[in-house]
C-alpha cells in the first residue's frame, strides 16, 4: 500500500516531545546539523523526514509510536472533514479493528464473536492501494454490518466520511490505531481521547455530552444502585456508561442499562462506546416524550443531562397529555418535563438526577405551580445550584435536581450552593475532586438526618418553600452573614501589615529591570537585523465573516480576539466557507492586526491552537532556530515595530498595513541568549503589574472591611 505519510506534518514541538527533548534541542539541531528537514512555509516539518533523520542520529532507537503519529494525522483530517465528522471516523476505524480482533480470536475457539470474512479483514485489506483503500472498507463495513445486525451503522457512515475527505489518509490513520491500541480497552481509550478532543475544538458537539466534572458529581451521587440504570436522554452514552463502570462487574452484569436519543449520530457513538467497553445496554431511537407512560422502565436509578434551552420541544398532543402529573410544562422551556419524566421512571426506592438550567428552579408562571405541586408531594429531595460555564458551550448556571418517588410526609428539602466551587478558567469553570466530595457529602448526611455543611447546604421547610413561590435557588436562602468585628479588625490589619511588602516586590522588579542591558553588547544587535521573510513564514489570513454560534464551526481567531485583553466569546467560521488557503494557528505563532489604530499583536497559545487565522490579519511564524517565538511577539510591541507600521500605513478612517509591506520589513534577531532573558525581564514585569494590581485590590479589601467596620460598629452601638 502506498503511503501518504508525506503528507503529515509536526511541528517543532512536536519533534520535541517524540525525541523526549526540550524545544531548544531541536533549534540547536537544526543549527547545527545542515541535513535536518526544512520546514514548509508554514513552519511544520514532513514527519516521514523527521523520523528518518532521528533514527539515522541516534535520537530515537525506534519508529515514532503511533500514538503520537495519530493527532497530527487528524490536523491533516481537519482540513476536509468537521470535528464530529472525524469523531465518527475514528469511531468507525477502531469499532471494525476491534471486530477483527474479536473474528480472529473466534477462529482459535477464544471467542463468539461477528465472522468477519478474511478478504475484509484488515490484515487484508491494508495490502490494498492507498487510492481505493476507502472504497474498498466501505463495502468491507457494509458486508459485515449485514452479517451482524447489532453493527448496523457503527463502520459505514464513519468510512463515508473517510471516502469523501482525504481518502489517502485512512490507511495511515488505521495502522496507526492498530497499532495504538491492541485490545477493547485500549480502543476506548483512545475513541474518549478524540471525544474530548472533538468537544474542546468544537464546542456545539458537546451539547451530546456531559462535562467530565458534573458526571462525576451525578455518578457520586448515583451511589451503587442495583437493577435498571435508564438515561432518558442519553446522548453519546458517556453519563450511563460512567454510571455503570461504577458498579463492579458482578453487580453490573446483573444490572440493566437503557439509553434513549433522538440523534441517530450521538446514538451512533454511544453505541461503539459500549461495544468497545464490552457493556451490553439497550439504546434506543426514540423521543422519550412520546414513549407511553405505561413503556416507560422503572429505574432504580434515571439520569438526564438533556439539551439546554429546548423550546417547542413537542407537539399539542404532547402538551395535552395526562402524564403531567404535577401539571403540564410550557412550550418555551423542556426543563420541568425533563424532571417530571425522570419521576415517572423511578421504581419504589429509585433515585433521580437531572440537569436543568438554573432557571427552572425560579421561573414563574406554570412553572411555579409545577414547583409547588412536587413540593407538596415530596419528590423533591435536594437542588444543587451550579455556576455558569460548565459546559464550554454556554455560560448559564445550571441545576441539579435529586429527586425521588413521591413522599408525601417530607417536610423539607436540602438546597445546596456550589456556585462559589471550583475555579473559573479561560472557556470553563471546572470543579476540584474535593468540591465534588463536599457537595456529595452534604447530600448523604440530609439523607442520613445528619448535620449539613452549613457553608454551602440548608434544609429548608416545604412550607416556607411554597410560601415564597416555590423558588429553590439555593442561594436565595444562605443565612445572613454574622458579623465578627474582632475577626473583621484582625484582617484588616493583616492586609495593612503585608502592603509594604507586596509594593516593595513590585519596585524590586522595577528596578531589576532598568540595569538591563544585553550580555552580548550593543555591537551585535545592531548587527543582527534580517529581514524577516528571512526568518519566519508571514501567513495571510483568509477567513471569511464569523458566526457567533454554528454547528460546523471553526474557531476563529481575527481582530477582534487580538485586540481582546480578556476572554471572550468565540466566534467561529463556517468549515464550508473555508478556502484552501485557510491558515490554522499554531502555538508560539504572534497575529498581527492589519487594519485599525494602533499596533495590536498578540501571541497564540494552547487555548487557541488550530484556530483559523481570521481577514485583515497575518500570522508570523519563526522558521529560523535563531528566532524564538516569544522574541518575536516582543518585537511586535516595540516602537521599533510601531514606526515601520507607521510609514507603510495607508489610510485614515481605517488605517491598513500592506501585507506585502509586513513582507519586507526588518527585525532584530539578537542571539538566543539575550532573546530569552529579554522575555524573562519582561515576565518579571508583567509578574510585577500582577503584584502591584494585587496591591490594589488588597487596599479595596481593606477598604471594604473599613466600611464594614464602621456599619458593624454603629449597628452594635444603637
Amino acid at each position: 500500500m502506498s503511503s501518504p505519510e508525506s503528507r503529515v506534518t509536526v511541528s517543532t514541538q512536536q519533534i520535541a516531545e517524540i525525541a523526549g527533548v526540550g524545544r531548544s534541542a531541536v533549534g540547536n539541531w537544526r543549527k547545527r546539523h545542515p541535513e535536518f528537514p526544512v520546514p514548509d512555509s508554514s513552519g511544520s516539518f514532513d514527519l516521514g523526514e523527521v523520523e528518518r533523520w532521528l533514527v539515522e542520529n541516534g535520537k530515537i532507537d525506534r519508529p515514532i509510536p503511533a500514538g503520537f503519529r495519530i493527532w497530527p494525522l487528524v490536523d491533516v483530517l481537519r482540513v476536509s472533514l468537521a470535528p464530529e465528522q472525524i469523531g465518527q471516523l475514528f469511531a468507525g476505524a477502531l469499532v471494525y479493528l476491534d471486530v477483527c480482533a474479536q473474528a480472529l480470536l473466534s477462529h482459535d475457539g477464544l471467542s463468539t464473536a461477528t465472522r468477519v470474512p478474511p478478504s475484509e479483514s484488515w490484515s487484508v485489506l491494508s495490502q490494498l492501494p492507498s487510492q481505493v483503500l476507502a472504497e474498498e472498507l466501505c463495502q468491507a463495513a457494509a458486508r459485515i454490518e449485514a452479517e451482524d445486525p447489532g453493527l448496523e451503522d457503527l463502520l459505514v457512515p464513519g468510512f463515508q466520511h473517510a471516502a469523501a475527505g482525504n481518502s489517502e489518509l485512512v490507511g495511515s490513520l488505521i495502522h496507526d490505531l492498530d497499532q495504538a491500541a491492541s485490545t477493547s480497552a485500549e480502543r476506548l481509550e483512545l475513541l474518549e481521547e478524540v471525544l474530548d478532543r472533538v468537544h474542546r475544538v468544537d464546542r456545539f458537539s458537546g451539547e451530546y455530552s456531559t462535562p467530565r466534572d458534573v458526571t462525576q458529581l451525578m455518578v457520586q451521587l448515583a451511589g451503587n444502585h442495583d437493577g435498571i440504570v435508564c438515561d432518558l436522554a442519553c446522548g453519546e452514552g458517556g453519563l450511563l456508561m460512567s454510571a455503570a463502570m461504577r458498579r463492579n462487574r458482578d453487580v453490573l452484569r446483573a444490572a440493566r442499562l437503557v439509553g434513549y436519543e433522538i440523534s441517530d449520530a450521538a446514538l451512533r457513538m454511544a453505541r461503539s462506546r459500549f461495544l468497545l467497553s464490552d457493556l451490553a445496554a439497550d439504546l434506543r431511537l426514540e423521543d422519550a416524550f412520546r414513549i407511553p407512560p405505561s413503556e416507560l422502565p422503572k429505574a432504580d436509578l434515571v439520569l438526564v443531562d438533556p439539551p439546554l434551552g429546548q423550546k417547542n420541544w413537542a407537539d399539542a398532543d404532547v402538551y395535552m397529555d395526562d402524564r403531567w402529573t404535577y401539571g403540564a410544562p410550557s412550550p418555551r422551556s423542556a426543563d420541568l418535563a425533563w424532571v417530571q419524566l425522570a419521576i415517572q421512571c423511578l421504581a419504589e426506592n429509585g433515585r433521580g438526577l437531572v440537569l436543568t438550567s438554573a432557571f427552572a428552579v425560579s421561573r414563574g408562571g406554570g412553572d411555579e405551580r409545577i414547583r409547588q405541586a412536587m413540593l407538596r408531594a415530596g419528590v423533591v429531595e435536594a437542588v444543587i445550584g451550579l455556576p455558569g460555564r460548565l459546559r464550554a458551550n454556554t455560560s448559564i448556571p445550571l441545576a441539579l435536581w435529586v429527586l425521588r418517588p413521591p413522599l408525601p410526609t417530607a417536610t423539607s428539602v436540602l438546597l445546596v450552593d456550589a456556585s462559589k466551587l471550583g475555579t473559573t478558567g479561560r472557556s470553563q469553570h471546572s470543579f476540584d475532586p474535593g468540591d465534588i466530595d463536599r457537595l456529595v457529602a452534604a447530600v448523604r448526611e440530609h439523607g442520613r438526618g445528619q448535620q449539613v455543611d452549613s457553608e454551602i447546604a440548608w434544609v429548608v421547610d416545604i412550607t416556607h418553600l411554597i410560601e415564597n413561590g416555590a423558588i429553590l435557588d439555593p442561594k436565595r436562602y444562605r443565612p445572613e452573614v454574622e458579623v465578627n468585628v474582632d475577626e473583621l479588625r484582625e484582617r484588616a490589619e493583616l492586609i495593612r501589615t503585608r502592603l509594604p511588602t507586596s509594593a516593595n516586590e513590585a519596585a524590586g522588579a522595577v528596578n531589576r529591570s532598568r540595569n538591563w542591558t544585553p550580555r552580548t553588547g550593543g555591537l551585535k544587535w545592531a548587527e543582527s537585523n534580517r529581514d524577516l521573510e528571512s526568518v519566519a513564514a508571514i501567513l495571510r489570513g483568509s477567513a471569511p465573516p464569523s458566526l457567533k454560534n454554528s454547528d460546523n464551526g471553526v474557531p476563529l481567531f481575527g481582530m477582534a480576539e487580538v485586540a481582546a485583553d480578556h476572554p471572550r466569546q468565540q466566534n467561529f467560521v463556517e468549515r464550508s466557507e473555508l478556502g484552501s488557503h485557510a491558515v490554522l494557528l499554531q502555538t508560539g505563532d504572534t497575529v498581527v492586526a492589519l487594519a485599525g489604530d494602533g499596533v495590536r499583536s498578540s501571541l497564540v497559545t494552547s487555548d487557541h491552537e488550530g484556530a483559523v487565522l481570521g481577514r485583515e490579519c497575518a500570522a508570523v511564524r519563526p522558521t529560523s532556530p535563531e528566532l524564538t517565538s516569544e522574541w518575536t511577539y516582543i518585537w511586535t510591541q516595540s516602537s521599533l515595530f510601531r514606526d515601520q507600521v507607521f510609514r507603510h500605513t495607508v489610510g485614515t478612517t481605517l488605517p491598513r498595513l500592506n501585507f506585502r509591506a509586513l513582507q519586507s520589513f526588518k527585525i532584530p534577531v539578537p542571539p538566543l541568549e539575550d532573546q530569552y532573558r529579554a522575555a524573562d525581564m519582561l515576565q518579571e514585569l508583567d509578574d510585577a503589574i500582577a503584584t502591584v494590581d494585587a496591591v490594589s485590590t488588597q487596599l479595596e479589601e481593606l477598604r471594604e472591611l473599613r466600611l464594614d467596620l464602621f456599619v458593624a460598629d454603629a449597628r452594635s452601638s444603637s
